[in-house]
């Protein structure tokens, strides 16, 4: 682990909290006093899933079937029959 520390805000949020009671500082200069200090800002990092979701492939197949009915002239239906839900009424 580097030596870095991360903030997890913006400038601008930082900005507004410094101005607030009157240390009027632009972005600019909060973002080098910052980087000077060690500091910096921690950006949004998409977290990959590790497997795929079981239905997934069944969406795709569904569209790949509707596109080949569509090429063919055949009428396709606009709702998939859900054969793995099962209902149960009370």
């Amino acid at each position: 682990m580097g030596s870095n520390k991360g903030l997890n805000c913006r400038l601008r949020d930082i900005q507004r909290r410094l101005t607030d009671p009157g240390h009027r500082v632009s972005c600019p200069v909060i973002s080098r006093l910052l980087r000077a200090e060690g500091y910096r800002l921690r950006q949004n990092v998409k977290a990959c899933e590790e497997t795929a979701h079981p239905e997934r492939g069944l969406q795709f197949g569904y569209l790949q079937q509707r596109q080949q009915h569509a090429a063919a002239g055949q009428p396709s239906t606009r709702w998939r029959k859900f054969t793995s839900i099962s209902f149960s009424f009370f």
